[in-house]
């Protein structure tokens, strides 16, 4: 388990991915877009960390998490 710092994150936004497509499935993956942890849907919270890693944590309730974001 690891906790990523706010001052380590460059941008953060809710976006929709392609499961297959992008990270070969769904659940703790590795894919041309970086890393992600998913288990359902096409949209998620993708962070870009100042060292040029992205992060994708999936979501089934991105309307609600970008309502969050945007708060």
């Amino acid at each position: 388990w690891k906790e990523i710092s706010m001052k380590e994150i460059e941008k953060i936004e809710v976006r929709s991915y392609k499961p297959l497509q992008e990270y070969g499935g769904w659940g703790n993956r590795r894919g041309k877009s970086g890393r992600a942890f998913t288990i359902k849907g096409k949209k998620g919270l993708q962070l870009t960390l100042k060292n040029g890693q992205k992060l994708l944590l999936g979501t089934s309730n991105g309307d609600e998490l970008t309502k969050f974001i945007n708060f």
